[in-house]
């Protein structure tokens, strides 16, 4: 990928954290009134018969996408008011890679899918042994889950696919000089409307003994792996960005990654 630019325009700047802001507003009041939709509240809670098995993994799944619109919707409004009248060339940062290049980069996406979970499966088999960190599990899991997972993996794409675009092609420029500090910034920016839900919702319990009245308790335990995962899924897509210049890999790997561990940790109804 090309070195990251110097951000010297004041202009740049504000459309930067501006979009970070709206984007991070957007989320936290976007997940709590999903959270306050009856139809959402019974599939999520496995309350009415649909082809959602998983309606955890679908409430979750339905809140990234989404987030993944809003962030189009952001980027396009980026793009034509600022962006295009600044010499940004979306062909040089990847973002419009053609579409061999684009169908190239999600093939090596699956390749390396498949082959780290053929890793956990090998570990499995001969030691036993999984990958746990926290509140994320990588595991072994049945056949069936990959069909379940092709419900939700739609989704996840929407917003993967779109935060990897967003991270690499319109933000990545360097902050004092580093673009480290641009990739933190970036990584706190994706989980910082999970972190304040999950913090307010916990501060209200423990001053009150109540939850926030009209966002159950549940939807903010759901928040625990979505803040690790956020956080860690736009260094990965940077990283494999710098490689190949290419968004849409991490955002595949990402959006294949997630589906399969939240699938395979979550609980699956059958009616």
């Amino acid at each position: 990928a090309p070195a990251p630019l110097a951000a010297t325009s004041r202009k740049g700047l504000a459309w930067f954290w501006g979009g970070l802001v709206v984007s991070a507003l957007f989320s936290g009041w976007s997940y709590v009134w999903l959270s306050q939709q009856p139809v959402m509240q019974g599939i999520a809670f496995n309350a009415v018969p649909t082809i959602f098995t998983q309606g955890a993994v679908f409430f979750i799944a339905t809140w990234a996408a989404i987030n993944g619109v809003a962030g189009l919707i952001i980027m396009t409004v980026s793009y034509f008011a600022f962006g295009k009248k600044n010499s940004v060339d979306l062909r040089a940062a990847g973002v419009l890679p053609g579409w061999r290049k684009f169908f190239h980069g999600i093939g090596l996406g699956a390749v390396v899918v498949a082959a780290g979970f053929g890793i956990v499966f090998v570990l499995d088999y001969f030691f036993k042994t999984d990958f746990r960190f926290w509140v994320v599990a990588v595991k072994a899991f049945g056949a069936d889950k990959l069909w379940i997972g092709l419900l939700y993996v739609p989704f996840f794409l929407v917003y993967f696919l779109a935060n990897s675009v967003a991270i690499n092609g319109f933000n990545r420029f360097t902050l004092r000089g580093k673009e480290w500090l641009n990739t933190l910034v970036l990584a706190l920016a994706n989980a910082i409307a999970p972190i304040v839900l999950v913090i307010a919702q916990y501060a209200t319990f423990f001053i009150t003994g109540e939850t926030i009245p009209g966002f159950g308790g549940i939807f903010s335990i759901w928040l625990f792996p979505v803040i690790l995962i956020l956080a860690v899924s736009a260094v990965i897509s940077r990283k494999i960005y710098r490689a190949t210049n290419n968004p849409y890999i991490g955002g595949f790997i990402n959006a294949a990654v997630v589906t399969i561990i939240s699938v395979s940790n979550t609980l699956t109804v059958v009616y």
